[in-house]
This record gives structure tokens, C-alpha cells and sequence, in this order.
């Protein structure tokens, strides 16, 4: 078990499943777009919870923007990572 904090200040407790998840994730992004988009990712989330409607909003459109090449690469990375693909069968 790992504990990270939020903007909120809240902690938050995660098992290594879910981090490996959530690393899963964040590579597959960070594999697929530029430093400075991903920034813009992160700035965007911490948003969120103070307007989640509007930081939702924002999100879609940033990833829009990426265009359907990146966001197929984005989600073919996260499928062909043995830990995502190991839990379907």
C-alpha cells in the first residue's frame, strides 16, 4: 500500500495493483505526446475538482486536439502492455 496526497490534502491510500495501473496509464500517455502537452494534461486535472465540469470539458477538448492517430496510439499502448492484456484471458 502507497499513500499520496491530492490537491485537496486529503490522503489517498492505493494497493500496487492500482498503482501499477496507474502507472500503465501515465506511461502510455507520456509515450505518445510531447512534455509540454503532458503538463498541460496535469494542469487541467488539478482543476478538477474545484469545476469538474468545466476541467472535463477542457480535457476533451485538449484530447481532441491530439487527434484520433495519438489517442489510437494511447490506447494500443495501454492493450498490448502485458499487465493490461494478462488480466483478459
Amino acid at each position: 500500500m502507497s499513500e499520496i496526497n491530492n490537491p485537496t490534502g486529503t490522503n489517498i491510500v492505493i494497493n500496487n495493483t492500482q498503482k501499477v495501473v496507474l502507472n500503465l496509464f501515465t506511461e502510455a500517455i507520456k509515450d505518445e505526446i510531447s512534455g509540454k502537452d503532458y503538463k498541460e494534461l496535469k494542469e487541467i486535472l488539478k482543476n478538477y475538482e474545484k469545476e469538474p465540469d468545466k476541467a472535463k470539458t477542457k480535457l476533451i477538448e485538449k484530447l481532441k486536439g491530439f487527434g484520433s492517430d495519438i489517442l489510437t496510439n494511447i490506447v494500443a499502448n495501454i492493450m498490448t502492455n502485458p499487465n493490461f492484456y494478462s488480466g483478459l484471458f
